[in-house]
């Protein structure tokens, strides 16, 4: 018998097998490191890039607003794409910072030359322009679709003013007449002839009877328009008179002309009262401040002037524009005055210029407050309105535009009248707001009022977590309790309230920080029965908040400290006293294990919710911090202050993420929608307003609000690329 032996290696040994598989194990590690490495060093390649964007944006703020927002777009988008990947803090608050600066709301081009005079309708909804066209339109301010061509005019229209009811619009022409119009239907009701030169500007007088024009003959004329009759015929200047308004009284007319000097008229006599000399060139506009007292001037010098309108001494100076001012208005609105000024308001006011930009401006600082660039030529009107909430302004340009702009924030995406107060329901489709006016409840998302209550209110509102209730603090300090959809009272707790109201969990308690006893009290939210009482607190409890869970509350109080209490019996568990000041605001994280606090002292601080050990203190805001909210999936904390900004931190580093500079003055709250995509702020002018939260809300809002894409120069000086790429 033959025995073969066999094959002499047929299989490796298992020691070189156990190598082999080593090496190959040792060859994909470091090939996923160096992938590992690769794609790091490409994500800090990106972050480089996108800070280097964020911090262009930032620059670019004031010169252009649409290259600001294009930058930061490209800054978030540098490492965030299709809702994945992070985003740089420089580049996040880059995207605010433009959103904020971006005024502009929409273009209108019906014209197809010049626009030389824009005018609100008193209820904001119109818009009237005058064109070197030949035509007057009427605008809806909301589509921004053309309602009315008026083409009676036989050759260019320098300006349009409307009625003090609306129902009239006058236009002023360089056929040497003025026209007045049906303003709804369009029809011609009376054209004015006498002047001996083209009229350049036209002013009803308030109670809507008379029409003043002002003429290249160097007249002013006052009519009956009605029946077509001159009353008045003011002569006193030399050459051009390019702008007439009547005092808000109407007793007085003011003129500018080009002989440098704007006068003031008896509207019944007409006799000269005032010559105003301040202006080293011709005055191109004038108008009231609304109480009579100032009168304002623009002039071909780039200067404002403002004057004490009984007196005739000049109050004020501004200057900022780099060309001639064309045209100025006042805004409306009576805002508080410095502390230290006698003046019952502080008035401002909305200039155009030769620059390509319009300026609001403060007129006791002389500062501007807002420069709105996007013309491309002169601006030679300028209007503003705040019928309908809110400040619109409209712009008429050398370059065939008219644009709408919001001096609010830009970066608002709502705001609602008549808020001290604010809460978002648990399913994220309402917005209460309380105010002194009662509480509204709004459709988020059309922004209309679905409930009003009328009961006068300090501010604090609360929907209850199944969105069925609402609780609100009176101004009588009681606690109400109505039912959300049809507003029918279910309870009145006499709870001498400072803060809160807030519902537990569950819906079936509510606490508040009781202002004259220096406690907080539970309540049962149904009968009004005191459960529990927190004393502990040496000065009145401002804030008070539930934990996640409902077992336990935290307050704040004006003796410095804020402290977490058992919710069923109101024993003291924690003092945290680090605040060096009056604690304003304190809440709970969404996970129970965070606590905020945060006061007078300027300062949030983060706390261990278990032990009390501090874990963060964040400082920048410069007044002092009224409210604070958890984002739902806790990763931010907003803070709402004195300073009037909000900023939003990183709760696990402490880094501020963004701020919102709301021109609402301050802010008093802040509260984040149920799933964390908006913001929503209540300020001291008594307006709520709501704010893209998310990224990728964010982004949307600036896309939408982009009115170009890249020019071939941002190309190469920015993205240094010789072909422009998509809108990022």
């Amino acid at each position: 018998m033959t025995t073969t032996a066999p094959a002499a290696h047929a299989h490796p040994p298992r020691r070189l097998t156990v190598l082999l598989t080593a090496a190959l194990a040792a060859a994909l590690a470091l090939a996923g490191a160096a992938s590992a490495w690769a794609w790091q060093a490409q994500q800090q390649a990106r972050s480089a890039e996108a800070r280097a964007w964020a911090a262009q944006a930032q620059a670019a703020l004031d010169e252009d607003p649409e290259r600001a927002l294009l930058l930061a777009l490209q800054a978030v988008t540098a490492t965030h794409q299709d809702g994945r990947g992070p985003v740089t803090a420089e580049a996040e608050a880059a995207l605010h910072a433009a959103l904020a600066n971006a005024h502009w709301r929409q273009t209108l081009t019906a014209h197809t030359s010049q626009v030389f005079d824009v005018a609100f309708s008193p209820d904001g909804t119109r818009l009237a322009s005058a064109s070197r066209d030949g035509t007057a339109i009427i605008w809806d301010t909301i589509s921004g679709e053309p309602l009315l061509t008026l083409t009676g005019h036989d050759r260019l229209v320098n300006g349009a003013a409307f009625s003090p009811d609306g129902t009239k619009l006058a236009t002023a022409g360089w056929d040497d007449s003025a026209m007045v119009w049906d303003a709804a239907s369009g029809e011609p009701l009376a054209r004015l002839t006498g002047h001996l030169g083209a009229v350049f500007a036209a002013a009803f007088s308030p109670d809507g009877a008379k029409l003043a024009t002002a003429s290249g003959d160097g007249r002013v004329k006052v009519w009956a328009w009605a029946s077509g009759a001159a009353l008045l015929t003011l002569r006193g200047h030399i050459g051009v008179v390019g702008a007439v308004t009547f005092s808000p009284d109407g007793e007085r007319v003011a003129t500018a002309g080009q002989d440098g000097t704007a006068r003031v008229w008896d509207a019944a006599t007409g006799e000269l009262r005032l010559t105003y000399t301040g202006h080293t060139g011709a005055v191109t506009g004038a108008a009231y401040s609304p109480d009579g007292a100032w009168l304002a001037t623009s002039g071909e010098d780039g200067s404002v002037q403002v004057w004490d309108a009984t007196s005739g001494e000049r109050v004020t100076a501004l200057h900022g524009h780099t060309g001639a001012v064309t045209a100025l208005a006042f805004d409306p609105t009576c805002y508080p005055p410095p502390e230290d000024s006698s003046a019952t308001c502080a008035w401002q006011l909305v200039t155009a210029g030769y620059d390509h930009t319009a300026r609001l401006w403060d007129v006791d600082s002389g500062e501007a407050r807002l420069v709105l660039r996007g013309h491309t030529d002169a601006v030679f009107g300028v209007a503003l309105t705040t019928a309908g909430g809110g400040r619109r302004l409209a712009t008429a340009g050398a370059d065939g535009t008219v644009r709408l702009w919001d001096l609010g924030s830009g970066a608002a995406t709502l705001s609602l009248p008549g808020a001290a107060g604010a809460a978002f329901s648990p399913e994220g489709t309402r917005l209460a707001t309380a105010g002194a006016e009662g509480v509204t409840v709004w459709d988020f998302a059309s922004g209309q009022a679905q409930l009003t209550l009328d009961t006068p209110m300090l501010g604090a509102v609360a929907f209850s977590p199944q969105g069925d209730r609402l609780a609100a603090l009176g101004t009588d300090r009681a606690v109400r309790v109505w039912d959300a959809a049809g507003g029918a009272l279910l309870t009145t707790i006499n709870a001498f309230g400072e803060g809160g109201p807030v519902f537990d969990p569950n819906g079936t308690r509510l606490a508040t920080a009781n202002y004259w006893d220096r406690t907080a009290a539970v309540w049962d939210a149904a009968t009004g029965e005191r459960l529990a009482t927190l004393t502990g607190h040496s000065d009145t409890v401002f804030a008070i908040a539930f934990s996640p869970d409902g077992t336990r509350l935290i307050t704040g109080s004006g003796d410095g400290s804020a402290r977490v209490w058992e919710a069923a019996t109101g024993e003291e568990q924690l003092k945290l006293t680090g605040q060096q000041d009056a604690v304003f605001a304190a809440a709970f994280s969404p996970d129970g294990q965070l606590l905020a606090s945060a006061g007078n002292d300027h300062t949030v601080r983060l706390w261990d919710a278990a032990g009390g050990a501090p874990r963060l203190t964040l400082t920048g805001h410069t007044s002092a911090v009224m409210a604070l909210a958890f984002s739902p999936q806790g990763a931010r904390l907003a803070s709402a202050s004195l300073d009037e900004t909000v900023r939003v931190w990183d709760t696990a580093t402490g880094e501020l993420r963004y701020t919102i500079a709301d021109d609402g003055g301050a802010v008093m709250g802040v509260t984040f929608s149920p799933e964390g995509k908006w913001l929503a702020t209540v300020n001291a002018d008594g307006s709520a307003r709501v704010y893209a939260a998310e990224v990728e809300a964010l982004m949307a809002q600036a896309r939408a609000r982009l009115t170009r894409t890249w020019t071939a120069e941002e190309c190469r000086v920015y993205l240094h690329v010789a072909t422009c790429p998509p809108t990022p």
